[in-house]
């Protein structure tokens, strides 16, 4: 068998990065983040407790990696087409965060349990009001596109919405809440928005 090149050995790294990522993800949520020794991770990883420290220097740059898995997901609700209408944008954006929603509660009672457990760090903190920061201005520049009075009041309601949509989701049963006319009664409001303008036209 022929050596592995670079390519390969880099490939091999990436893969057991995200075990170990994935094995404190899941060790996190659940034993919780102060109970989960580095041991603990590396055999719920499969690997030895000395390589885990090839990849992390401590649990705490772990918990940032973790973090950071979770701020993908949420800034991929926002990768929508940019060259579509305001309205398409906004389409595209409640499809994908239903489905998310929809396919993904258990991942996402993960992630606010994590959430909850290590808000004290400063990091933590930071990339917390960043993201929601990021959340509220695309969803301003959208709403603004799409001609509402006070886009930035709107925004803030939105994003209070769709917080209490997920508690609900993972607090309610999925018969007991009814999240599919939820997304449609949004996506009707907010791509259905009537511009002061073409009202005013209509009425003159």
């Amino acid at each position: 068998m022929s050596p592995r090149n670079p390519k390969e050995f880099e490939e091999i790294r990436e893969k057991s990065k995200e075990k170990i990522i994935h094995a404190a993800f899941e060790l996190f949520s659940t034993t919780g983040y102060w109970r989960s020794s580095i041991s603990k991770i590396a055999k719920q990883a499969g690997i030895s407790k000395g390589l885990m420290y090839n990849y992390f220097s401590s649990k705490e740059e772990l918990l940032q990696a973790v973090v950071g898995k979770i701020v993908d997901v949420l800034q991929d609700f926002f990768n929508v087409d940019e060259k579509a209408d305001p309205e398409e944008k906004m389409r595209q954006f409640f499809q994908k965060l239903f489905s998310y929603i929809e396919n993904n509660s258990a991942l996402m009672r993960m992630m606010i349990k994590i959430g909850l457990q290590v808000g004290h760090f400063e990091f933590v903190n930071k990339t917390s009001a960043i993201q929601y920061n990021l959340m509220i201005q695309k969803l301003e520049s959208n709403l603004a596109d799409l001609g509402f009075d006070d886009p930035k009041s709107e925004a803030l309601l939105l994003g209070a919405t769709i917080d209490g949509i997920v508690l609900q989701t993972l607090l309610l049963k999925e018969k007991d809440y009814p999240l599919a006319e939820i997304k449609e009664q949004l996506i009707q409001k907010y791509t259905h928005h009537q511009k002061p303008n073409s009202t005013q036209n209509q009425q003159s």
